[in-house]
């Protein structure tokens, strides 16, 4: 089957099969709206919301995956398993949250993946694993039947902190060659047991320069993952003694040029900074964490970024210094994290708000009132990091997660979903930049070729050719 499409841009995400499923299988660039879901969101005892977002909240207009989030690992035999039975599943009057959150994404034909592994002892559980090859075949079959069981649609592998002590952002156990390469093993077998399965393999990984080649080897996760996902926040966390963004695009002007995630520092900074401030050569933001794994030799198109919904608060030291750089006494509201829609009620108090010093863009926002400070992503802040996704051609975003977000439409006076809808619609609102060479597009079934061509303004004819193949194939 041939689809021709002239006109003056390709803007829209293209729906595929899989398998024998249809599902949302975004190929052009900026079409992966990956849309996290936390299950501990919904259990009031565990909230801090006055209303629990429940899988009937999700808008799937927005998103075209959804990650569960999330599992753990068992500490005898290494398995997933779940954290919370009560509220993952119905029986003895549980939530039955796996069930909703499946039944409704089915309904818009939306994968939904589980996400397994994190910080503390799963993640040390995960490095076990990666080590371990009689294991690794353990758990890959397991996680098949994990995965079939519940009608998951893939795995997301949180393995950004290799080996990592669980108290705090420092006290990192650098990990041996053999977990590095033992992880890459265990992509592999996964990825050749999940295209049996039609099952997307994704990987989240870490932001620090330093750490890429010291924890992954990025030409394996390349060929083998459906996408990467850079975690671009928690730049600044709140137990630091700076203030900052929790996801700067940029670097503000004293960020120094090998900041790392540490903690105990004594300025403030943004969390997630999108691009640099001031010092153009720092790599303690968005940007920079982008261009170091594409120059390992990534594919923009396997490169998700992910958009925190919530801010990072301080104590300041002094109510009369609360620029970037400014020094913090303790962890301010909420014990430091502060949900966005919980910032818009801020803003309603009558709290200052600001997204540029001097003059100058600051790849964030933040605000503040009296002796308290919260850095956050504003609307313009995400439609910034859209525009950024557009231009370098980057797979998409990962919004975490939608409970922080205005869900109910309640809060920020501007609708529901404020941060998601501009992102969901400022991703795809420019056409993707034109190819040299025909760009091919792989897909999960095996079969026939489909050529699709698109005219620019200039009448010069882009042709992305999709072939069938299992998920996971370079794109």
């Amino acid at each position: 089957m041939n689809l021709i499409y002239t006109g003056l841009f390709l803007v829209t995400c293209i729906t595929i099969f899989k398998g024998t499923d249809a599902v949302s299988d975004p190929i052009t660039p900026g079409c992966r709206k990956v849309c996290y879901f936390t299950n501990w969101a919904s259990n009031d005892t565990n909230t801090p919301y006055s209303a629990a977002f429940t899988p009937e909240d999700i808008d799937f207009s927005l998103c075209n995956f959804i990650v569960y989030a999330d599992f753990g690992l068992d500490e005898t035999n290494l398995t997933i398993r779940s954290r919370d039975p009560k509220t993952d599943f119905g029986t003895n009057g549980g939530l039955d949250l796996i069930s909703r959150v499946i039944t409704a994404a089915n309904a818009s034909n939306t994968p939904v993946l589980a996400t397994v592994g994190g910080a503390g002892e799963d993640c040390r559980q995960l490095s076990i694993i990666s080590t371990n090859e009689t294991v690794q075949d353990a758990f890959v079959k397991q996680a098949v039947e994990f995965l079939t069981q519940y009608g998951f649609r893939g795995l997301v592998l949180d393995y950004e902190y290799p080996q990592r002590i669980d108290d705090g952002i420092k006290d990192i156990i650098k990990p041996g060659d053999d977990e590095k390469v033992g992880f890459s093993k265990l992509i592999q077998k996964l990825r050749l047991e999940f295209d049996k399965h039609n099952f997307y393999l994704v990987a989240t990984v870490d932001i620090d320069i330093e750490h890429i080649d010291t924890y992954y080897e990025p030409k394996i996760l390349n060929d083998n993952l459906d996408w990467l996902e850079l975690l671009t926040y928690d730049y600044h966390t709140p137990n630091e003694d700076t203030i900052g963004l929790v996801a700067p695009l940029i670097p503000y002007g004293n960020e120094n040029a090998t900041h790392n995630v540490v903690s105990n520092e004594d300025t403030i900074g943004l969390g997630a900074p999108l691009i640099p401030y001031g010092n153009e050569n720092s790599t303690f933001n968005v940007k920079a964490s982008v261009e170091a794994w594409l120059n390992k030799g990534i594919a923009p198109g396997k490169l998700v970024i992910g958009v925190p919904f919530y801010g990072v608060s301080y104590k300041l030291d002094s109510k009369t210094n609360h620029g970037i750089g400014a020094h913090a006494s303790d962890v301010g509201l909420k014990e430091g994290t502060v949900f966005y829609h919980e910032i818009c009620e801020l803003k309603a108090q009558g709290w200052t708000v600001v997204n540029s010093e001097n003059g100058t863009p600051i790849g964030g926002s933040y605000a503040f009132h009296e002796d308290m400070w919260v850095g956050f992503d504003d609307v313009t802040d995400v439609q910034a990091k859209a525009q950024y996704i557009r231009e370098k051609q980057l797979a998409g975003f990962a919004a975490f997660a939608l409970d922080g977000d205005d869900y109910k439409g309640s809060k920020c006076g501007v609708g529901k979903y404020p941060l998601l809808s501009a992102l969901s619609k400022d991703v795809n609102s420019a056409a993707p930049k034109s190819h040299d060479t025909p760009l091919t597009i792989t897909t999960g079934a095996s079969g026939s070729e489909d050529t699709l061509t698109t005219t620019t303004a200039a009448g010069a004819e882009d042709i992305l050719t999709t072939t069938t193949a299992a998920p996971g194939s370079q794109e």
